[in-house]
């Protein structure tokens, strides 16, 4: 058995009409992978398409002469795979025009804004982890945006380095085609309806309806969705808090290294 999370980016900070950095997805058991991987294909089958991505989705209807209220009953759909598979949702969003604003020693420490959310998300997985006493192997897949996977190996040895509860337990970090891995599909959706939500929020216009569908009461209660807004005000506040717990696990990797080399490890 082994954990498996799938997460997908919405949002670039190198682009400056994007107001917010997003970085979703989900994490379960294998054992509720194979649920939803059925259902999802089923899905797919269904409705004679080869992928669901958000990005695309207007032309995806116009192509297929849907009416809006049809294309938002097959999404519909989709989002009740999610919902009824009972992942649970991880999310990290920042505000770019903030990040944009940090001086040059707070960017060399966390580096931009999609770097940022990485490590984020990688700290969540393992606080969740952690706090249930799983012992399981995880892994972790993004999307292949070819961009971001270099920024984010460069970051993995550092991140082991750092955390090596991270190191040992994390089985795999790898970026796979949404094509053909249909959980980077459901995560495509939770992180694009993420900024949207944000953005709407911001001109104080209503949730978006892909926002409503995916949060709507569910029988046991709302999705599991577990996120953080790293906006102007937190990131003043928790910051300083993040710079101080690098710089103290800095020390105590040094401290453990010197250890192993004294011991002759």
């Amino acid at each position: 058995m082994a954990i498996q999370c799938f997460f997908d980016d919405s949002g670039k900070e190198s682009q400056r009409d994007h107001r917010h950095v997003v970085l979703a997805g989900y994490i379960g058991h294998d054992s509720l992978w194979s649920q939803f991987n059925e259902r999802w294909t089923h899905l797919l089958l269904r409705h004679g398409m080869r992928e669901v991505h958000m990005r695309r989705w207007s032309g995806e209807r116009e192509k297929r002469g849907w009416t809006v209220a049809q294309a938002n009953d097959v999404l519909g759909e989709f989002v009740q795979c999610i919902r009824d598979c009972q992942l649970i949702g991880l999310g990290i969003a920042v505000d770019a025009d903030a990040w944009r604003a940090l001086d040059s020693d707070k960017r060399k420490r966390f580096g931009n804004a999609q770097q940022f959310c990485f490590q984020r998300i990688m700290r969540r997985i393992m606080d969740l982890v952690s706090k249930s006493d799983e012992r399981e192997i995880i892994d972790v897949v993004f999307d292949q945006d070819f961009e971001f996977a270099k920024q984010r190996l460069g970051l993995v040895d550092s991140l082991f380095k750092f955390d090596r509860m991270l190191g040992k337990q994390v089985g795999s970090i790898c970026f796979a085609n949404t094509r053909y891995h249909f959980a980077l599909q459901a995560a495509d959706f939770l992180a694009w309806v993420t900024r949207r939500q944000l953005a709407e929020q911001i001109e104080g216009k209503a949730s978006p309806r892909g926002w409503n569908m995916l949060f709507a009461d569910l029988p046991y209660g709302f999705l599991d969705y577990r996120g953080e807004h790293w906006d102007q005000d937190r990131i003043n506040r928790r910051l300083p808090e993040a710079l101080a717990d690098l710089e103290k696990n800095l020390r105590i990797e040094q401290a453990q290294v010197a250890l192993e080399e004294a011991r002759g490890l």
